[in-house]
């Protein structure tokens, strides 16, 4: 009988205690009853998953993984078709450099992960990757009569990346050049082999004020000038900072907008005209380079970021190939400027078939970058028929642009024997 305190007789207490003790007790957890070498029994394996067993972590990084390589596989097939109707593939293909390499990784995860599917498509894309990238990997050998180091007549044969290379040093002995002695022949013993720098630039027709381009450009010197973007206030900025005084020739068409443009040149110039292919208007003029005439074609292409552009951008490339082709049957030609292109865009490739190279891939600087600032695109070309070589390119800085001139040294070159085409020499 309890006294109300909780507390029984002996003899139930007692009882209590035996029922008690006959029951199993939890064991406890301390540090006096855990055996010295339990760690070493203890092993932490990857959180699991309720999906198969895998891993969790293993799959974060497949999902990952798909993510990236399914919209690279779907820009991929996209080029593959030749199917780039909006601005966003456009774009897409205008950075094929980098656009792509997301799916390098999700290749290495599908392969880590064992996992067929992923390591199949992001594989496809990989292997395209490679095949659209080569052709700028790969070094021209160009065999020509060019200028040699004492200014006569000689034979090159070397790789690009040694043309570039030579051409650099060069660069850095010339300086900043004061009026070239006879304009522009760069110590050359004769038309064959005459060396002269062409820079083109967009000047950007919308930038509040243009002197300090016009700086840069007047110390660039060049022998010929291309200008696109060129309106009344641009040509006014650019011509006070002094970047015309050295050109007795040019032809100038600035215009409101952006598709004004101009051609300068220390050579005697001849024929420079305005011209509207397929669309808005551009330049082109004839250079007399010590008695070799050079068709000199500045180009600013329509920009395709926007969808209703798209169908311009490619006529307009399209008729330059018809232009190139008819200037190319009378002697060398020069395409330069603001293609809104690149190599990854179907059209400008089909324009470089027609028989024309880029410079820049000539030399071995494909990863040169020109738009915008800071750039990601190379859209500003130097292309060039037989009959002209590529020395050596590089990147202006473009002050008050949203491009980066392009500054190329360039040799005249013996053309192929065709019948009624003027030769060199």
């Amino acid at each position: 009988m309890s006294d109300g305190t909780g507390t029984g007789t002996p003899a139930s207490m007692a009882a209590s205690r035996a029922e008690t003790a006959g029951r199993p007790r939890a064991p406890v957890s301390t540090a006096a009853n855990i055996p010295p070498d339990a760690t070493a029994r203890v092993t932490v394996g990857p959180a699991v998953s309720h999906d198969g067993g895998m891993p969790v972590a293993r799959r974060l990084w497949t999902r990952a993984a798909w993510a990236a390589a399914l919209p690279t596989a779907g820009v991929a097939a996209a080029r593959a078709v030749g199917f780039d109707r909006h601005p966003a593939l456009c774009m897409a293909n205008a950075g094929t450099h980098f656009v792509y390499l997301p799916a390098w990784g999700a290749l290495a995860v599908g392969l880590r992960a064992r996992r067929p599917g992923l390591t199949a498509v992001a594989g496809a894309v990989v292997a395209a990757h490679v095949a659209w990238t080569l052709p700028e990997l790969r070094g021209r050998r160009r065999t020509g009569a060019v200028a040699g180091p004492g200014g006569g007549g000689g034979v090159l044969a070397c790789t690009n990346r040694e043309i570039g290379d030579s051409a650099q040093a060069s660069w850095r002995g010339r300086g900043r050049r004061g009026p070239a002695p006879g304009p522009g022949l760069a110590g050359a013993g004769g038309a064959g082999g005459a060396r002269f720098r062409l820079v083109t630039s967009n000047v950007r027709a919308h930038s509040p004020d243009s002197t300090a381009l016009g700086e840069e450009l007047a110390a660039l010197d060049a022998d010929v000038l291309l200008l696109q973007e060129l309106s009344i206030e641009r040509l006014t900025d650019i011509k006070a900072a002094g970047a015309f005084d050295r050109y007795p020739y040019s032809f100038v068409d600035a215009r409101p907008g952006s598709f004004g443009s101009g051609i300068w040149s220390k050579f005697p110039l001849e024929g420079g005209e305005g011209f509207e292919p397929g669309g808005p208007p551009r330049s082109r003029a004839t250079i007399d380079v010590g008695g070799t005439k050079v068709r000199v074609f500045n180009v600013h292409a329509k920009a395709p970021v926007r969808r209703r552009w798209i169908g311009m951008w490619k006529s307009h490339l399209a008729a330059l190939e018809g232009e190139f082709t008819a200037a190319f049957a009378q002697g060398p030609v020069i395409l330069a400027g603001d293609f809104n292109s690149t190599l990854g865009h179907e059209p400008f490739r089909r324009l470089l078939a027609a028989g024309l190279r880029d410079a820049h891939v000539d030399v071995g600087r494909w990863l040169a970058r020109t738009w915008p600032r800071p750039s990601l695109f190379r859209i500003d070309h130097v292309l060039l028929s037989e009959g002209v070589e590529a020395v050596s390119v590089r990147e202006g800085v473009g002050r008050s642009s949203d491009h980066r001139p392009v500054v190329a040294e360039l040799a005249l070159a013996a053309l192929p024997a065709r019948p009624g085409l003027p030769q060199l020499g």
